[in-house]
């Protein structure tokens, strides 16, 4: 278990920093950006997915809360899932 504030960041940290700086499509955006307009332009954009993924992870959320009650629905989930798994193996 983490006993600390510290440990926790630290661990996001080490997982999420890679994946902030793969390249990518949204890399070469803030890049772009940043070189047409100036450093607080690519600021702002690099700023964008900060806000823009909170209405996504609240609204992920509360839909999860809502069907996790329903064994019928997550078991046609499921289903579906590993047919479509194994289609593509």
């Amino acid at each position: 278990m983490i006993d600390s504030i510290w440990g926790i960041f630290t661990i996001g940290l080490l997982l999420g920093a890679p994946s902030g700086i793969a390249p990518g499509p949204m890399l070469i955006l803030i890049i772009s950006e940043t070189l047409r307009h100036g450093i607080h332009a690519g600021a702002k954009v690099a700023c964008i997915p900060l806000l823009t993924d909170i209405p996504v992870v609240l609204i992920s959320g509360f839909l999860f809360a809502q069907i996790s009650n329903m064994n019928i629905l997550l078991g046609a989930i499921s289903l579906f899932g590993s047919v479509f798994l194994l289609y593509l193996g």
